[in-house]
């Protein structure tokens, strides 16, 4: 999945540079949204939690994480279990295109927006009576220091 994180999150960290100390985000919830959230998740189109068996789902802080790399090379964080994002009823969760991590599991603003991921090979449309999966390591963010 390509990665996209938002602006609020750059802030946060281009701050560090100025003395300010940084906070770690707490647990991230992942989302799933029909359409590219963007930069601040203004786009966010997320999968309706009425009738049709979806919610978003938590990744530990910290421990949720698996991170590879070194200073001077691409350093990857990737979720380190898998993500069961529910099956689907009802009449289905749409054309899926990007998964999107929040801190919350109901905040949409900007500033609770951590990043944005398209969804490889999609859009997908998964079918009524099928599980959702994100399978250990497909949610990855890549930094590449050069």
């Amino acid at each position: 999945m390509a990665t996209g994180i938002s602006h609020s999150r750059r802030t946060a960290m281009m701050t560090w540079w100025t003395g300010t100390a940084q906070t770690q985000p707490g647990n991230q919830q992942v989302a799933l949204s029909t359409a590219d959230p963007g930069d601040a998740a203004a786009s966010l189109a997320e999968v309706s939690t009425s009738g049709t068996g979806y919610s978003r789902q938590s990744i530990t802080a910290g421990s949720g994480w698996s991170v590879t790399g070194t200073a001077g090379n691409p350093v990857q964080a990737a979720n380190a279990a898998l993500i069961t994002m529910g099956t689907v009823t009802g009449g289905g969760w749409g054309a899926l295109t990007h998964v999107a991590t929040f801190t919350g599991t109901a905040q949409t603003s900007a500033a609770e927006f951590h990043g944005r991921y398209a969804i490889a090979g999609g859009p997908i449309t998964p079918n009524v009576g099928a599980t959702v999966t994100i399978a250990i390591g497909a949610l990855t963010m890549t930094f590449s220091f050069t």
